[in-house]
């Protein structure tokens, strides 16, 4: 990081990628879907298997996580590409504005 402010050559850019995006999205989708699942399921008795149902799980959060991981190895389309100390400023822009609309409310 010292170095890249020291050279001319490098710089700091925010690479936004189809497959971090990819990942967002999936991500929120099973935090909702676990939430769900658990207040459905909360105070139901289980009626099948205990291993059959352990394996469904360990299946389901093994494709979980290969799409999680898969989708940013081959997703690599460039969706947008900023300067970072642009990325900081536009950040502590919406913190700014957070601390003010919140002080005033």
């Amino acid at each position: 990081m010292i170095t890249s402010l020291i050279s001319e050559e490098a710089e700091f850019d925010f690479i936004l990628t189809v497959g971090d995006i990819i990942n967002a999205l999936a991500i929120i989708l099973i935090a909702n879907v676990v939430v769900w699942v658990i207040t459905k399921t909360a105070f139901d008795t289980k009626k099948d298997k205990k291993i059959v149902s352990f394996l469904k799980t360990w299946f389901i959060a093994a494709v979980i996580f290969a799409v999680i991981i898969l989708s940013s190895i081959y997703f690599r389309t460039i969706v947008v590409s900023i300067s970072l100390w642009l990325a900081a400023i536009i950040v502590l822009f919406i913190f700014i504005i957070g601390k003010i609309v919140s002080e005033r409310a």
